[in-house]
């Protein structure tokens, strides 16, 4: 019997050794793949972070890997840096009366494409939407667990390719203007818009109108990113025999113009795409509104 006893005891303790061995399995697995899905990074480092703190430490986990990706791609940000980066998307964020676009650069449309590069885009725009002297090893990132430059390093090693943040455009208006924002081809995500080119514009309403504003803008955005521009308005087109002419008479002289070239630059005085009977100061205008400044990127452009 004691024999007996002692070998059920035995096969007793060892399944209990069994299940306990394969509940631990799971709860490694199951951390395995949180934290994958969390951080993105490899499994193999995902491996080595919970042989560092356990299944059950998975900030302090996480924290580690990005340090390590942070370092790693820090040494090969450095072995890339010379590799031209010509790809890339323009995004750009709206709240209120600030306006905020940002150009980042990659080597390659395909990772131009990828969830990775445009979730970096969205990281990057600045905190609040902050249009001021930005220094890159200060700024973080908006999920505020890194600065800028060590974002782009982390993306850079998990990627493999050079990146640049080319441009931050920041825009404060006053309260009274409306800025309105679009991007082309839509290539972002739910809460950023994204493309190759973007603009944005400020408007400012002088007398009540049926038509939104909004709408205005959008269209007028729409505009700025089909057509060239180089300018709002021709600045010789003002000049009057008179200096002392007021700018109210000189805007009437463009109300006046409606047979444009296909070839103008000055943004007022261009056929407006969508109504091309009139002029964009005269479609804008039309709606008791006024365009008080615009910006117009594109991939690549200095």
């Amino acid at each position: 019997l004691f024999e007996n006893n002692s070998i059920k005891y035995i096969s007793s303790t060892s399944r209990q050794r069994s299940m306990h061995s394969r509940y631990i399995w799971k709860l490694l697995k199951f951390a395995l793949k949180t934290l994958r899905k969390r951080t993105g990074y490899s499994y193999v480092n995902c491996r080595k972070a919970l042989l560092e703190f356990g299944a059950n430490r998975l900030e302090d986990a996480e924290k580690w890997l990005h340090n390590l990706a942070v370092k790693e791609g820090w040494m090969k940000a450095t072995k890339l840096s010379d590799r031209k980066a010509i790809n890339g998307l323009i995004s750009i964020a709206i709240e209120d009366n600030k306006a905020v676009l940002v150009e980042v650069n990659c080597e390659t449309d395909f990772v131009a494409r990828s969830e990775i590069f445009k979730s970096l885009e969205s990281f990057v725009l600045p905190e609040r939407l902050l249009p001021i002297k930005i220094e890159l090893d200060k700024l973080y990132s908006e999920n505020k667990k890194m600065t800028i430059n060590d974002l782009l390093a982390n993306t850079v090693g998990k990627i493999g390719e050079n990146i640049v943040l080319k441009k931050v455009y920041g825009i404060v208006a006053d309260p009274d203007i409306m800025l309105s924002g679009y991007t082309h081809p839509k290539e972002g995500t739910k809460e950023v818009n994204m493309g190759r080119f973007a603009s944005i514009v400020g408007l400012r309403r002088f007398a009540p109108g049926d038509f939104p504003l909004k709408t205005i803008g959008e269209q007028i955005c729409q505009h700025i990113v089909g057509m060239k521009y180089v300018y709002l308005f021709s600045l010789h087109f003002f000049r009057r025999e008179k200096q002392e002419a007021s700018q109210a008479s000189h805007l009437e002289e463009i109300d006046t113009t409606t047979q444009l070239d296909e070839k103008e630059t000055s943004l007022l005085r261009q056929s407006f795409m969508l109504c091309p009977s009139q002029s964009v100061y005269e479609y804008v205008n039309s709606h008791g509104a006024k365009i008080i400044d615009f910006v117009r990127a594109e991939l690549g452009e200095e």
